[in-house]
């Protein structure tokens, strides 16, 4: 179960840290992306299923290290980086501009933080050792 864990955690890190990189640089190369052949990942059934995806991810990692370790931190980091996630898509859907791509890429760096505490927690954890 804790390798598992860990592995949910890297993959959930890398695809919220993947977010946080789409989200800054979607305003720069939107318009490039048709010419190259990734036109999908401008548009919002990709940015949907992104969003999706990290959530699925960091909650199924966080329940599983928080039944090894019991720290309430990860699940209230992910749950503000999840919080963050969402306003940020209804902050862009409804043109905050800039400050709905700034909350989006805070919202993916807070998912990743979540997942990079977790692993540290489920790899230091007690209970881990003794499986």
């Amino acid at each position: 179960m804790r390798t598992m864990s860990i592995n949910l955690d890297k993959i959930g890190m890398t695809s919220s840290l993947t977010c946080a990189i789409h989200c800054m640089a979607m305003p720069l190369v939107v318009t490039f992306l048709p010419y190259i052949g990734l036109g999908f990942i401008a548009t919002e059934s990709f940015e949907w299923a992104m969003l999706l995806i990290s959530s699925m991810l960091g909650i199924g990692s966080v329940c599983m290290g928080y039944k090894l370790h019991r720290n309430k931190k990860v699940s209230m980091l992910l749950s503000l980086g999840l919080a963050l996630l969402f306003l940020g898509r209804y902050a862009h859907e409804n043109d905050w501009g800039v400050k709905g791509i700034v909350i989006l890429v805070l919202g993916g760096l807070t998912m990743a933080f979540s997942h990079w505490f977790n692993n540290k927690l489920c790899k230091s954890c007690k209970v881990c050792h003794h499986d």
